[in-house]
C-alpha cells in the first residue's frame, strides 16, 4: 500500500474512533445525570436516611419516635423517604441517595384550639419567627398574611429563594409554628 492510502485509512480510522469516544462519552454522561449513580450514592440503608433527616431537623435520635424509612423512586430519582415524630411535631422527609435533603416539613400534632377570641402577636412578631427558620431572607423579601381557618387565625408566609421553596404557617396568637415546609431546588 502506498504512504497516501495508509495516511488516509489511518485518517479514517482515527475519526471513526474519535467519534466513537465522542458516542461513550455523551452517553456516559447522560447515563449519568438521569440514571441512578449506585457508585456515589452515600444513603445506603434506612439507618442512614433516618440519620440525615434527624439531624436536619436538629434533633437528637433518642427525641424521636415512631421511625419509618422507605426507598422510592420517582421522577428518576432514587430518594429516601422518611418519617418519625416527637411529642409536639410529626415529620416527613425525602433524602436523595446522595444524602441531600430534598424536601423536609413538619407539622403539629394533636387538635390545635381556636383562638378567635385570642389576643394575637404582632406582625413583626410572626415575621421574626419566620425569618429565624428561612437562613439568607431578609424581611423585605418576606410577605405574610394573616388567615382565619375553622376558628384559627394563623399568620402564613410562601418564600422563595435561589434553591428552595418554604411554605410556613403559624398559629397566630402563640407565634408557634404550625406547619413547616421546605422543597430543594437543587441536588
Amino acid at each position: 500500500m502506498d504512504s497516501s492510502k495508509e495516511t488516509e485509512k489511518e485518517d479514517k480510522d482515527m475519526k471513526k474512533l474519535i467519534t466513537f469516544t465522542l458516542i461513550i462519552t455523551v452517553a456516559a454522561t447522560l447515563f449519568a445525570a438521569v440514571a441512578p449513580n449506585r457508585a456515589q450514592g452515600q444513603v445506603t440503608d434506612r439507618a442512614q436516611a433516618i440519620a440525615i433527616a434527624v439531624a436536619d431537623a436538629g434533633l437528637q435520635q433518642n427525641a424521636v419516635s415512631r421511625t419509618k424509612a422507605e426507598r422510592d423512586f420517582d421522577d428518576g430519582i432514587y430518594r429516601w423517604e422518611v418519617e418519625f415524630r416527637t411529642s409536639e411535631y410529626e415529620y416527613d422527609y425525602d433524602i436523595a441517595e446522595n444524602g441531600m435533603v430534598m424536601k423536609a416539613s413538619y407539622e403539629a400534632r394533636g387538635r390545635i384550639a381556636s383562638n378567635r377570641n385570642s389576643q394575637l402577636i404582632p406582625l413583626e412578631s410572626a415575621e421574626n419567627t419566620i425569618l429565624s427558620l428561612i437562613p439568607g431572607v431578609e424581611r423585605s423579601e418576606l410577605r405574610v398574611r394573616r388567615s382565619l381557618d375553622d376558628g384559627i387565625y394563623t399568620y402564613e408566609a410562601n418564600v422563595f429563594t435561589g434553591d428552595a421553596k418554604y411554605e410556613i404557617e403559624l398559629d397566630a396568637a402563640t407565634g408557634r409554628v404550625l406547619s413547616y415546609e421546605r422543597e430543594n431546588y437543587t441536588l
